[in-house]
């Protein structure tokens, strides 16, 4: 089973208690739990605040993904209940159901909004205008990969054959020093995202030294 984390990543300078995040979130008071085995942020219930008391991350699955099919009403929600930060991004990183995305509120409003789901490719969320750090990729040169080969320049294939095989993009930088295939993108911008907003990785959150688990009311028996 692969890495799992969603949720929602901003920085603020409000003094709100990790609880308080959750009971604007969900209406409901949340119950702090310490020491459960069984303790895991894709159970809707369950959630995980990390922060250093400047960047915030709130970790839940189906907050995180619910957001990308939010509407512009429950973004501005979402907005207020963090006391309105700049810029929020929601995240999944899902490797064992092959499911990766980002989204950036700013001022609680989508700006840009990617996701690919159940490793399916190209993404079924894909709106909004990509940040430079997207930008970036998708403007860099690349070559085509025929089931898994690159092709030779002087190949020819009729129609018949084209649907045939799998054709595949891969994006390079450099002397192809750095390759990346078209359909990895979108976990490779949650990475380099994180690393530019945040200074580390949805699945590297150690400089996060404050932790917290929480239960909704229903989910705590």
């Amino acid at each position: 089973m692969g890495f799992s984390i969603a949720g929602l990543a901003f920085k603020t300078q409000k003094e709100i208690t990790p609880a308080d995040y959750i009971a604007r979130l969900t209406g409901m008071e949340p119950v702090a739990v310490t020491g459960d085995s069984e303790f895991d942020t894709r159970d809707a219930g369950s959630f995980r605040v990390e922060t250093d008391g400047e960047t915030v991350l709130i970790i839940n699955a189906d907050l995180g993904l619910n957001t990308f099919r939010s509407s512009s009403e429950q973004l501005q929600q979402i907005y207020h209940a963090l006391d309105m930060p700049e810029e929020i991004i929601a995240f999944a990183v899902l490797e064992s159901g092959g499911t990766y995305g980002y989204a950036i509120l700013h001022q609680g409003v989508l700006v840009r909004a990617r996701l690919q789901e159940s490793g399916d490719f190209p993404p079924s969320i894909d709106t909004g205008t990509p940040p430079a750090i997207e930008q970036a990729w998708l403007d860099c040169p690349f070559y085509l990969l025929y089931d898994g080969e690159e092709a030779d320049d002087d190949l020819v294939m009729d129609e018949d054959e084209l649907d045939e095989v799998e054709i595949e993009k891969v994006y390079y930088k450099g002397d192809r020093e750095e390759e990346l295939l078209e359909c990895q993108l979108t976990e490779k911008v949650v990475e380099e995202l994180f690393e530019d907003r945040f200074g580390f990785t949805p699945w590297n959150t150690s400089e996060l030294e404050e932790v917290f688990e929480f239960k909704l009311p229903a989910t705590t028996h």
